[in-house]
């Protein structure tokens, strides 16, 4: 797989959010990612298959009186990117 590093952040409502994909150098071929909500980390996860179509990480966020949920995806067959959903709907791409 190469050295691939990854990142994606985006503001949505006032609200900071951040990705970051990194090789696990104890895994080859697999992912370090972690998800920051507003400076503060809300999931991580090691030895992740950027290869999958289910939502890598979660995290919750609180706008106004709504509840959201933050996802990441990644999507392309080479080139593989990171993608940001709240609430299910896409809002960033890096």
């Amino acid at each position: 797989m190469g050295v691939f590093t990854e990142e994606v952040n985006t503001i949505f409502e006032g609200h900071q959010i951040a990705c970051s994909a990194v090789p696990d150098m104890e895994k080859p071929g697999l992912m370090i990612l972690k998800l920051y909500i507003d400076g503060q980390l809300a999931d991580s996860s090691s030895g992740v298959s950027l290869y999958n179509r289910t939502a890598l990480l979660r995290g919750a966020l609180k706008t106004g009186e709504a509840n959201r949920v933050v996802e990441i995806f990644a999507s392309g067959f080479f080139n593989k990117r990171l993608n940001i959903h709240v609430d299910g709907k896409h809002i960033a791409r890096s």
